[in-house]
């Protein structure tokens, strides 16, 4: 197969401009690796650009619908080398283009997330760096720093050599992959002598690192709402006509309908037939109240009791259309009159829970006051302390 095809195939399976740019990048890499080893420069390419094709739409099914479907054109070696580019398949690598996969795949990734937090991108990041990186484990979480050193064991590469070697790679593409432009700078690095006697049965030996209560509940939570036919990433537009701000200064008037907003859900309360949950969108939080008969018009009200009330966790993204108006209590609500996922959340945000004192002082419990964390997970501490955002806009 040429990259041309592949490409075909690529763009025909993925959208997401985030997993075309991490293709493409390990891609590059195997492609650079064949060239100084002598091997099928268009088949190392090949494996690298397809090696997630069916991530974005199949979490679930990664990586065997892309493996069978190389399979079924005759692309076997590809096929193969997709298969066992996770230690998790439990399929051992065998060949140079199996090993070298697993080896790019993960710390490929890591080398981008290092570069996307530099103002110059590539151009002045060193190994060192990408190491000290690699040592913060809460820089990159979604990185397993189990699957890079086991990537590097089975190829037989150094660490700092190996990410050298990708850096230099990457460079002269910096700005196809969504990096600051910069020069291309030669590398000296010379692909490690391979063995393919060299551990051929470690794969099986990996261990899925354990995941705590909340994760585990919210991965089979995934797996249930993708069995029951639900498409919990869609990646679709959602298109939305009110924000949360409009509502909260006046501008949209009580009793305002046809509503519609997309939000992070930032909390959660049951109450019986009932549930509130505050919405975040960019601007600032709005509550929502979902009541049973009215999300549920029909006799059938499994869709409140099974997915609203069991399925949706703080952190998920949804989309909601509703009215405007005003609880006993004086707060702006919007009735929810339908309600769609747009992204289930797997990891829990931090909590930041309130209590007011005798005295009437304000106090948080568990806030996020770390400054490296602060610094390094700056998403997260955006999502909790959206006033931050707002200063930094202004």
């Amino acid at each position: 197969m040429n990259r041309n095809k592949a490409k075909h195939i690529l763009n025909e399976m993925v959208s997401n401009t985030s997993l075309l740019q991490h293709s493409l990048t390990v891609a590059l890499v195997c492609e650079n690796f064949a060239k100084l080893t002598g091997n099928d420069i268009e088949k190392y390419f090949v494996a690298g650009l397809l090696h997630d094709a069916d991530w974005e739409k199949f979490p679930d099914q990664h990586p065997k619908l892309i493996v069978q479907k190389l399979s079924e054109i005759g692309e076997s070696e590809i096929a193969y080398a997709i298969s066992c580019h996770g230690k998790e398949f439990g399929v051992p690598q065998v060949s140079l283009l199996d090993r070298l996969l697993i080896a790019a795949d993960e710390l490929t990734g890591f080398i981008m997330a290092c570069a996307k937090v530099r103002p110059d991108g590539l151009a002045t990041l060193e190994p060192g760096s990408v190491a000290k990186k690699f040592k913060d484990k809460r820089f990159a979480i979604g990185v397993s720093r189990d699957e890079v050193n086991y990537g590097l064991k089975v190829l037989g590469a150094d660490f700092s050599e190996f990410s050298s070697f990708v850096i230099e790679t990457l460079k002269p593409y910096s700005k196809e992959i969504g990096l600051p432009d910069c020069e291309k700078i030669t590398t000296s690095f010379q692909p490690p002598k391979y063995s393919f006697e060299l551990n051929t049965t470690g794969a099986n030996e990996y261990k899925r690192p354990e995941l705590d209560e909340q994760q585990t509940n919210r991965y089979e939570k995934r797996k249930k709402l993708i069995d029951d036919g639900f498409k919990i990433y869609p990646g679709s537009l959602f298109g939305v006509n009110t924000y949360a701000n409009e509502i909260q200064s006046g501008t949209i008037q009580i009793g305002a309908t046809n509503l519609i907003l997309a939000g992070r859900i930032m909390s959660i309360r049951q109450a019986g037939k009932t549930m509130f949950f505050h919405l975040q969108d960019s601007t600032g939080q709005i509550q929502l109240w979902i009541k049973e008969e009215i999300i549920c018009s029909d006799e059938d009200k499994s869709f409140f009791k099974e997915f609203c009330q069991k399925m949706l966790d703080r952190g998920d993204f949804i989309g909601i259309t509703g009215e405007l108006f005003v609880t006993k209590s004086g707060e702006k609500t919007i009735k929810v009159l339908a309600l769609k996922l747009l992204s289930k959340s797997l990891r829990p945000l931090p909590a930041i829970k309130q209590s007011v004192t005798e005295g009437g002082v304000l106090v948080k419990h568990d806030d996020i006051t770390d400054p490296e964390f602060i610094y390094r997970q700056r998403y997260a501490d955006l999502v909790v302390h959206p006033g931050k955002k707002r200063s930094i806009h202004q």
